[in-house]
């Protein structure tokens, strides 16, 4: 195979061919790569890109897809350039004191080190003409509000680029930024005086939008999710870069004195993050299943947006602008083609090793909600042990949130069911990397406060911006849920893989399955009503659409008159099961299998 700067294709992999084509067809310009779960666009794209002689940046949400993907599809050849975590005088003092990894670590003298010539961090600069580059979207973000030389001169190369593929693009418009509850910060030593100012900073700010605070408190007491409960909070006199970089300097300080807490720490972190912008968000989030919640300042999604911008601008002006995902999805319209400063026209990877035909989705009969976790607990544990009994083999279970995980994870070991790796939506393994099993669990949906995406809306008014908030939580709910699912799937398309969904109705498991390019959720329904303390009660169900459908996956219990290339008849898929029991099947919609099979002859 040729590979480097002037090789030419010799590659006759069908995938690596498609990967190509696209890339030609993208040229200066930008796509948005629809594709199913693991078809290997971003390994192709790789490939391609090596073959043809063009120099490629892969950005990605975490270090581990750019080390399990990137690197293993470059053959080890690609430069990746690490956090600031990761340098090995910092490595030590992370060692020591742990909570410095979560914390803004700013490089030291690159030049003066004595391990500069075989630093992983400053490898890129030795490697000027790489094929193929990687790094994280936080390490862009670095790189964009660094001032230092070597970021700038890595800023340089990395502007060499001919195309810059963005992994996992759909989480570019639903990102985290930092949040802080309502409330003083901690009180820092007297020594510490940029701490000291952050502090006044933020009882300041507290003071402007106290109207504001109260006011959502009192909405949020009739019925928070019938409501947009967000305000934009201007920030008069944000941090100036001089500031800023004394701040994060006396936080590190202070981590190291062992004076204060890990949470505490992490709150004046975020409150730096936030003072740092003219703008932030005064918004409501509830917690305990939506029973109470609290009022909380965050950071603007423009900061981290802005820096993916500037490098897309600024950066690599002239490099194709490839998105890629399996759930791409755009927070709202033109939102890709805002980044990139130019058009993006969409195009779909083929599904070449028809993985998606090999995965099994199973329904179950009722639906799980935020509130019937506790009560549904006993029935879900037996519904694992029944699954596990009969698959017999490794499953991967997946849970709504971390402390629902903890929850199933404890009663599993208490029932004494084994082979049941125990994660949660969102999480490090659930996104963009393989896993070795072919069975999963699906303990519901990905879970999302109603609330959540409020700061995020976009509308005229209120009742617009409500909508557009519930909107926008659908679809990163689905995104979330069907990324997860998916790490059991075969990307060779050989092995079959059942994905069980407890507490997930046949409806509900339809449009989490479909994904494609223009990929909407249209209004299907909406409810009024009374709660039953006499507060307005609001709410809305989607229907979701999409232009064109590339994801073929088999559904038990899918309506025979649904159109599916590939679909597999339900009667089909009974007669490959030896034995069912009938009297587990509740649904008023037949044929519909329950959510465990047996497999077994009677």
């Amino acid at each position: 195979m040729a590979t480097g700067a002037g090789a030419t294709l010799t590659s006759t992999d069908t995938r690596t061919l498609a990967a190509r084509a696209i890339l030609e067809e993208c040229g200066a310009g930008a796509v948005a790569v629809h594709k199913a779960i693991r078809a290997g666009a971003t390994t192709s794209a790789v490939r391609a890109s090596r073959e043809s002689g063009k120099r490629l940046l892969c950005v990605a949400p975490t270090t581990r897809i750019l080390k399990e993907t990137v690197e293993a599809a470059s053959d080890g050849e690609a430069v990746r350039v690490p956090g600031n975590h990761e340098c090995p005088l910092l490595a030590e003092e992370i060692e020591a004191f742990p909570v410095l990894a979560d914390l803004p670590l700013s490089l030291p003298d690159c030049s003066k080190c004595p391990g500069y010539d075989g630093c992983a961090i400053t490898e890129i600069l030795r490697r000027p003409d790489f094929e193929v580059a990687a790094l994280t979207y936080a390490k862009v973000q670095a790189l964009m509000l660094s001032g230092a030389k070597t970021s700038k001169k890595i800023r340089q190369i990395l502007g060499k680029a001919d195309y810059v593929l963005l992994d996992e693009a759909h989480l570019l418009g639903f990102g985290s930024v930092p949040s802080v509850p309502v409330g003083p910060l901690p009180e820092v030593p007297e020594r510490f005086r940029v701490l000291s100012k952050v502090r006044s900073m933020w009882l300041e700010l507290l003071a402007r939008h106290a109207e504001v605070i109260n006011e959502l408190q009192e909405k949020a007491t009739n019925g928070a999710a019938s409501q947009h409960l967000s305000r934009h909070a201007l920030v008069p006199d944000p941090l100036t870069w001089k500031a800023l970089s004394g701040a994060w300097s006396e936080l590190r300080k202070l981590a190291k004195s062992g004076e204060m807490a890990r949470a505490d720490l992490l709150r004046l972190r975020d409150a730096i993050e936030i003072l740092s912008y003219p703008w932030a968000t005064v918004h409501f989030v509830s917690e305990d299943e939506g029973r109470s919640g609290h009022i909380q300042i965050s950071g603007s999604h423009g900061k981290g947006e802005r820096a993916i911008s500037e490098f897309l601008h600024d950066v690599v002006p002239y490099a194709g602008h490839v998105y890629v995902s399996g759930t791409l999805v755009e927070p709202h319209e033109g939102y890709f083609a805002e980044l990139s400063g130019k058009a993006v026209r969409p195009v779909a990877f083929p599904d070449i090793m028809r993985s998606s035909e090999r995965v099994t989705l199973i329904p179950d009969t009722w639906s799980l909600n935020a509130g019937g976790f506790a009560r549904k607990l006993p029935a879900i544990i037996d519904q694992i042990r029944q699954i596990s009994e009969r698959e017999r083999e490794p499953i991967y279970c997946l849970c709504p949130n971390v402390k629902k995980s903890l929850v199933i994870r404890k009663k599993l070991q208490e029932a004494g069911i084994k082979d049941v790796f125990v994660d949660y939506y969102r999480s490090d393994a659930s996104i963009g990397v393989t896993r070795n099993e072919r069975i999963c669990i699906a303990v519901g949906l990905a879970e999302l406060p109603s609330n959540a995406l409020d700061p995020l809306a976009r509308g005229k008014d209120e009742y617009e911006r409500w909508l557009d908030s519930r909107r926008r939580r659908v679809q990163a709910v689905h995104a979330a849920t069907w990324q997860s699912i998916n790490r059991v799937r075969d990307p060779k398309g050989v092995t079959p893989s059942r994905i069980y969904l407890i507490g997930v109705r046949l409806d509900e498991v339809r449009e989490l399955a479909t994904w494609g390019p223009g990929r909407q959720a249209t209004v299907r329904e909406i409810r009024d009503g009374k709660t039953p303390a006499g507060g307005p009660w609001r709410s809305v169900k989607f229907s979701i659409e999409v232009e064109e459908e590339i994801e073929h996956c088999i559904i038990f219990g899918e309506d025979m008159k649904r159109s599916h290339e590939n679909q597999r008849r339900v009667s089909e898929m009974v007669e490959k099961i030896e034995y069912y029991d009938d009297a587990l099947i509740n649904s008023e919609k037949r044929p519909i299998l329950p959510i465990i099979i047996y497999r077994e002859k009677g």
